[in-house]
């Protein structure tokens, strides 16, 4: 039969030598027909949790599509699919059932999904605990309450995951995510990193817990958190309250809260260095001093008139402060800021002594040198005995200053060719002649204290007594 169609599609198109025309001539060209393309789902085995909503994908077939279920108590289904995704909601089962799903295309294709439905895990609250155990200092009480997180301090956030009312799920997967808020969970044991996220597992209790750290000094605000788990998708939400607090009074502590240091005489305050511990809070601290002019702060090895960093807790900075005389008295104080952004403050307070100052003297007020005699000019034996003009007088003479305000500063009233000043002691100065200084030249020796108040004394060159 094959041998006669071909002879008689030989003799259609003519035979022999003729021209044969093209089958597009008379639309005799045979119908080309593309292949079905097949069903294609993913995946084709899945768990599925009750209530959890869960997708099919129909990848390749020929749509419209249906779907079939073996079990519409434990899995109900639209039988028509709208496009090409399937989405699946299992209802409460008390234990894993396996239901099969049947999709079929229009091409009559057919593709079989085993879907193991599984109780879906219990949620318990999501609960937000403050751990810093503070009351947020320096906020009226009406902010705070049971769910409330100072700025710069930590909270517990707990979950508990159970698969029925009493039996429990160790070591289940639990995410904790920030959904809005200043605050971050706390990945490592020593606190210093951070994030956004974190997974967790369920210890034997089927407890999952997350330690939250909220920002520093962040303005008072509503955080968001979410808890999901990682298995069934199943999630729950909470809220808390941060509260901003920069008050560090009921955190931080320094010792001493205050130093006074009082000088020796009323007009004067003393030089002194004091230490002063810091504890709580947390570290590092940094010391930042408001009168820079009369306190230098030191700490960790760092001397600054504006501010230090003391790097631990129980650490201390040294305040010196600075000679000042005349001195009516000052307050100094310090604000101390740890890495949470709270402060505390001290101070420190100079004072003028009791005791009064005696007026700044001079001793001895005047020193008279006497001259050498002249040569002789007279001749030998001849009475008188006349001479010639006495010798220029020369030495060193010690004059001190006391009471006033010390140390002073000295001057003379010549030339330097002629005498000059050596410091001898905190108050004193020795005077050298050199040369030049003759009958009856007056030398004055002036100290000045720290006051602004002279005194003077002098030195003179005085005549020989005449023999």
């Amino acid at each position: 039969m094959a041998a006669l169609a071909a002879l008689s599609l030989l003799a259609g198109c003519g035979g022999g030598g003729a021209v044969t025309p093209s089958c597009a001539d008379n639309n005799s060209c045979p119908v080309v027909v593309p292949p079905t393309p097949p069903l294609v789902i993913n995946p084709t085995a899945l768990n599925a949790y009750a209530g959890t909503p869960v997708v099919v994908t129909i990848s390749s077939g020929v749509g419209p599509f249906q779907v079939f279920t073996s079990d519409a108590t434990v899995l109900p289904v639209t039988q028509v699919v709208s496009g090409a995704s399937i989405t699946l909601v299992p209802n409460a089962v008390n234990a894993d059932q396996v239901v099969s799903l049947t999709v079929r295309d229009a091409a009559g294709q057919s593709a079989v999904i085993a879907v193991t439905v599984k109780p879906s895990p219990l949620l318990g609250s999501l609960t937000i605990t403050p751990t810093s155990n503070t009351t947020c200092a320096g906020v009226g009480a009406s902010v705070i309450d049971k769910a409330a997180i100072c700025s710069g301090e930590s909270g517990l956030a707990a979950l508990t995951i159970s698969s029925n009312a009493t039996s429990i799920l160790p070591n289940r997967q639990v995410r904790f995510d920030v959904v809005q808020g200043g605050y971050n969970f706390v990945i490592n044991q020593a606190g210093t990193v951070v994030a956004k996220t974190i997974t967790v597992l369920t210890d034997q209790n089927g407890r999952a817990n997350a330690v939250i750290r909220t920002d520093a000094a962040v303005a008072s605000q509503v955080g968001l958190l979410r808890a999901t788990d990682v298995v069934s998708g199943n999630r729950v939400d909470a809220s808390f309250t941060i509260v901003q607090a920069i008050n560090g009074t009921g955190v931080l502590s320094l010792v001493p809260e205050k130093w006074t240091v009082t000088g020796n005489f009323n007009d004067e305050c003393a030089a002194a260095g004091v230490d002063y511990l810091i504890y709580g809070g947390l570290a590092p601290y940094t010391v930042t001093n408001t009168l820079p002019a009369q306190i230098t702060l030191f700490a960790n090895g760092i001397s600054s008139a504006t501010s230090v960093v003391v790097p631990q807790a129980g650490g201390r900075f040294t305040a010196f402060a600075n000679y000042s005389s005349p001195c009516t008295g000052y307050d100094a104080s310090f604000v101390i800021t740890d890495a949470t952004g709270r402060n505390v403050t001290g101070s420190y307070s100079g004072k003028p002594g009791a005791a009064a100052r005696a007026a700044t003297e001079i001793s001895p007020t005047a020193i008279t040198v006497t001259a050498p005699l002249g040569p002789i000019t007279s001749a030998p034996g001849v009475t008188p005995v006349t001479r010639g003009p006495p010798g220029p007088c020369s030495g060193s003479f010690i004059y001190t200053a006391a009471g006033g305000f010390t140390p002073l500063s000295w001057s003379l009233s010549v030339p330097p060719s002629i005498a000059v000043l050596a410091q001898n002691s905190n108050n004193g100065v020795l005077v050298t002649i050199v040369g030049g200084f003759n009958v009856p030249d007056v030398i004055t020796i002036t100290a000045i204290d720290r006051s602004g108040k002279l005194v003077k004394a002098t030195l003179t060159c005085g005549a020989p007594s005449a023999t």
